[in-house]
């Protein structure tokens, strides 16, 4: 396990944790964090508005530091991290498999040049907490 360098997420990356005590999807992450009262911050991007939530020590595992105190450490999940391979592989072993039903269901061949790129930017659209309807807007722009 991983210790994160930052100390809030998206509900998204809360619910890829895999947290004792918390829900594992995103929507009931938003529910749990609005009923408790998490802090947050809102960051504004491309896609809209998001929360940054800071998940309280309570669900976070202790782990004791070579020095004798208590660090939280949470995994980092569904994220690649420039110039290193950290790659949530089951997010992206999903990836692929959707874009290649969706593009068999509409007899859609995509180029191999451009596979690689559509996967590249699936994955980072999921792995940012994109829903269905979303994943789908995105795949019919990029078809």
């Amino acid at each position: 396990m991983s210790v994160p360098h930052k100390n809030r997420y998206s509900a998204s990356e809360i619910a890829a944790m895999q947290l004792p005590g918390l829900p594992t999807s995103k929507g009931k992450i938003i529910a749990r964090a609005a009923s408790e009262g998490w802090p947050f911050e809102e960051q504004k991007g491309v896609g809209g508005t998001r929360r940054l939530y800071e998940i309280p020590e309570k669900y976070l595992p202790k782990e004791q530091s070579d020095e004798g105190t208590r660090q939280s450490a949470a995994p980092v999940v569904g994220t690649i991290v420039a110039g290193t391979a950290k790659v949530d592989t089951e997010l992206m072993q999903l990836v692929v498999r959707t874009l290649k039903e969706w593009s068999r269901e509409r007899g859609i061949e995509i180029p191999a040049d451009r596979e690689g790129a559509i996967i590249a930017v699936l994955y980072n659209y999921i792995s940012k907490g994109a829903d269905q309807d979303e994943i789908d807007q995105l795949l019919k722009a990029l078809g």
